[in-house]
């Protein structure tokens, strides 16, 4: 868990929920609309957790965990059903600590699919 001294918080942040929107053939499509970080994105603090590897298939991808720290923000509530834009980069919501329940910082767990480059 990150403590109290986290580091400087200059990391462009994007929050962003899956919406369901049908296709020309009435497939599902997910659609990505932004929830917090337009006009301006947040800024907050992104530290590794961990890198670990899980075997798919018999084909090795790399699972990489994160954790973000933020100000809290109001209503919506961010979850798993989110993504964050980390600089550009699509990272998975996992789960949101709202830490000690004071409403002052969240952190958010956030993992990273990571695929092979060639076979």
């Amino acid at each position: 868990m990150i403590g109290s001294k986290t580091g400087p918080r200059n990391t462009s942040l994007v929050v962003q929920r899956e919406t369901p929107t049908k296709n020309r053939l009435g497939q599902n499509v997910p659609t990505w609309s932004t929830v917090y970080g337009t006009p301006s994105p947040i800024m907050g603090f992104q530290r590794a957790l961990s890198g670990r590897e899980a075997m798919n298939a018999q084909q090795t991808k790399a699972v990489v965990t994160f954790v973000v720290e933020i100000d809290y923000l109001d209503a919506p509530t961010i979850g798993p059903k989110d993504r964050l834009l980390v600089n550009g980069q699509p990272y998975n919501v996992e789960w949101v600590n709202n830490v000690d329940a004071r409403n002052r910082k969240l952190l958010i767990y956030c993992t990273e699919p990571v695929t092979p480059t060639g076979t």
